[in-house]
């Protein structure tokens, strides 16, 4: 399948998906959440806003890792019923399990999973260069990649043999590449959009159309409530912007449209894309806190940590990330400095746009 910067999407493979979907574009109402939340995005700044993406992100990352994995329920079950954790719905806090259970790693309570710690070179490269450069970023993902003595994923296994992107995997590692581009590059009108920078750091990884697009959408709804627009409205807007790809556009509306109770059941508790976005996207849709939707998704199982950057990004954006949650997040002192190094480079970006704005009207 191929999608062009412009929206288009042709594919032998998802060509009849596209024109249902695309139907529904049209046809199906949205039905997102008018929780409470949604309109503290008008009482902080766009700063604030972007550095609370990226913290959300990574806090909500570490919150998932002591049940990262668990696609067994009884097992997952069992777990936390151990700790009195389903006793009662206003006491369920799974989050940073103790001690910490996945069963594909070892890592201590308040550590990154796999995931937050194969990204955060991204944020590093975001917070050191000027500009986003494809070359640059490629040579620091592999270079972090080979020093890494934990757990790695199956694309980066590969990345460090090839230092090549995948051509078959459809995880979602550009997913979680989203939040950073978005809180880096929120706003640009040059050509280091969002989409344009977010495509060109998934493509590092991965080549398959799908895992890149539906990176560029989730940026996209990241980018436009770091810019103060609800989640609802986010949402909304996502599926009208005809410059994003068909595709990308009608598995959201797929998410948003589903209304069963267990929303990362019905699409998937992997990380295999359309489904871990589309499970996210359907939690964020009744999310009323950062603590409630991710509490919610540790306990859907699966990938958890996956579906937790992205919504802990937006989440964070909207309403800020829990002061408690962020104690317990072993990096954060550093989370918090790369967040401002990025936001004062967004920031100078924004004000260099200004000048060259308003000189052009005075000639």
């Amino acid at each position: 399948m191929f999608c062009s910067t412009k929206g288009q999407c042709t594919s032998p493979n998802f060509l009849a998906v596209v024109i249902v979907c695309s139907l529904a574009l049209a046809s199906l109402p949205l039905a997102v959440s008018n929780a409470s939340h949604e309109d503290l995005t008008a009482a902080v700044s766009v700063e604030q806003r972007a550095k609370n993406a990226v913290v959300g992100a990574l806090v909500g990352d570490a919150a998932s890792m002591g049940l990262h994995w668990i696609y067994d329920d009884a097992k997952l079950s069992n777990l936390v019923r151990r700790k009195g954790l389903l006793s009662f719905p206003s006491a369920r806090r799974p989050e940073f399990f103790e001690p910490p259970s996945s069963p594909a790693y070892t890592y201590s309570s308040g550590s990154q999973t796999p995931y937050g710690d194969e990204v955060l070179p991204l944020l590093q490269n975001l917070a050191a260069h000027d500009n986003f450069d494809k070359d640059t970023y490629t040579e620091e993902s592999h270079k972090a990649a080979k020093e890494y003595s934990g757990r790695l994923n199956k694309v980066m296994t590969e990345f460090i043999d090839t230092k090549s992107a995948s051509s078959k995997n459809m995880q979602a590692h550009g997913m979680v590449k989203a939040p950073f581009v978005a809180a880096r590059y929120a706003g640009s009108q040059t050509n280091n959009t969002v989409a344009e920078v977010t495509r060109k750091a998934a493509q590092v990884h991965q080549q398959l159309t799908e895992p890149v697009e539906v990176a560029v959408v989730a940026a996209r709804m990241l980018e436009l409530v770091i810019l103060g627009k609800s989640v609802k409205d986010a949402f909304e807007e996502t599926l009208e912007d005809n410059t994003l790809c068909t595709w990308g556009r009608a598995v959201l509306r797929d998410a948003l449209d589903y209304e069963g109770k267990d929303p990362v059941a019905h699409f998937g508790k992997s990380s295999t894309l359309p489904g871990s976005f589309q499970g996210a996207a359907a939690l964020l849709k009744s999310a009323t806190s950062y603590e409630q939707v991710m509490r919610e998704n540790i306990l859907a199982g699966g990938d958890s940590a996956s579906r937790a950057v992205w919504i802990g990004a937006v989440m964070g954006a909207a309403g800020g990330v829990p002061k408690t949650w962020k104690a317990k997040t072993s990096r954060i002192g550093e989370i918090e400095k790369l967040a401002d190094q990025v936001v004062e480079k967004r920031n100078r970006d924004s004000v260099s746009a200004e000048k060259v704005s308003a000189e052009a009207h005075m000639q």
